[in-house]
């Protein structure tokens, strides 16, 4: 029998802003984006798993979320817990004209 996915889910993470060279999306992008995940939420199971050293992305328009594992093993994370940290690491940086994203205490997982 395989091993449980750790969940991942709700975990808090750290925001940092860094100028990765990316163009900054627009706002009402990034509230777009939200907008449409809730609604996907709805409709398919609420969590993913991403594999060891994979992202997993959504976008829309100018607006990008995504998570990234960094670890050695899969691990399952939710739809709303992205819309959330990333929106939120996202508006933290807007100012500062560069990306924002949240790591983990761990340094297993990135979302921005």
């Amino acid at each position: 029998t395989p091993a449980p996915v750790p969940d991942v889910c709700g975990e808090t993470c750290d925001t940092r802003c860094d100028d990765r060279g990316e163009p900054v999306p627009l706002d009402g992008d990034c509230q777009g984006l939200v907008d449409a995940i809730h609604v996907l939420e709805e409709h398919i199971t609420p969590t993913f798993v991403v594999e060891a050293h994979h992202v997993q992305t959504i976008s829309y328009k100018s607006c990008r979320f995504f998570f990234e594992n960094l670890g050695d093993e899969p691990v399952s994370y939710c739809w709303g817990s992205l819309a959330e940290s990333a929106s939120t690491a996202a508006s933290e940086c807007l100012g500062d004209n560069s990306e924002g994203y949240c790591t983990s205490s761990d340094g297993l997982w990135e979302v921005g």
